[in-house]
């Protein structure tokens, strides 16, 4: 029963997001997907670690802050794995959806808060690992947000960061070929001419750069390194026009479509 109330609630969650806010078509797919959120995760941690063995190992790093819950996909696989696993998450109705799941996997709901990321509720050199997957790119500031996830990480403790760099040709929330690098009112007269609603420029996304995390982050007590994926056969054997505007301004230009960061904090 339990787990029906949970299904119930993501799934007016996300059809407002994917349907509502972002017009996307298929958005019942999306939707249908986001309840398999967890094995997901899942999927991107093991990635991760297969490539950085020491990166999400319980054994030398148990308490956790995944930066932005969500829905709790990431906390909930966290825990899974037995982390001492916290999380903030802003938006009320997907921390009371997390607060949900807590219940039903008998996790601590008194490790969720609502707090934003500009203000973390945590002491310094509180965590061992920080975990921050497509968040950033929402935040109201970037820099003051990359600067509380240092501080309240552990001298030799990790972070992970995901997120698009918005100078390039392909918007990931609305997924199309979208030049983020434009001016909002001509990214909201391209969206209008695709019928497609344009409130989530305004309040959802950062135009947030890989020139711009970098020149954060030497500012910063922590050693950083950009992860750069190949690209896939597949992926260039069937190119479309978008994906060959992405493709050339990464390799012409330098310009990844996302950016993958390790951070280490130093011990001094």
């Amino acid at each position: 029963m339990e787990n029906d109330r949970i299904e119930e609630k993501m799934i007016a969650y996300y059809t407002h997001y994917y349907k509502d806010e972002l017009g996307l078509i298929d958005y019942k797919e999306r939707v249908t997907r986001r309840l398999q959120e967890e094995v997901n995760t899942e999927s991107n941690i093991s990635k991760l670690q297969a490539l950085f063995p020491f990166f999400c190992y319980p054994v030398n790093y148990q308490k956790i802050l995944v930066l932005g819950g969500g829905t709790g996909g990431e906390f909930i696989t966290f825990s899974q794995r037995g982390y001492d696993a916290y999380t903030i998450e802003p938006n009320e109705e997907a921390a009371q959806i997390i607060k949900m799941k807590c219940a039903y996997y008998g996790f601590d709901e008194n490790k969720i808060s609502t707090a934003m990321a500009e203000r973390l509720p945590y002491a310094d050199n509180f965590f061992d690992m920080v975990w921050s997957w497509t968040v950033l790119e929402h935040v109201k500031d970037i820099e003051r947000s990359i600067k509380e996830l240092c501080r309240v990480l552990k001298p030799g403790g990790w972070a992970f960061l995901s997120m698009p760099d918005m100078r390039q040709f392909w918007e990931g929330h609305y997924k199309l070929t979208l030049p983020m690098f434009l001016p909002k009112f001509l990214l909201k007269l391209l969206l209008r001419l695709k019928n497609r609603p344009t409130q989530f420029i305004d309040y959802g996304i950062n135009k947030i750069t890989t020139r711009r995390v970098r020149n954060i982050l030497q500012h910063l007590n922590v050693d950083s390194m950009l992860l750069f994926h190949p690209w896939s056969k597949e992926w260039l054997d069937n190119r479309t026009f978008g994906m060959n505007l992405i493709y050339w301004t990464t390799v012409l230009v330098g310009i990844p479509h996302n950016q993958f960061w390790f951070l280490r904090k130093r011990e001094s």
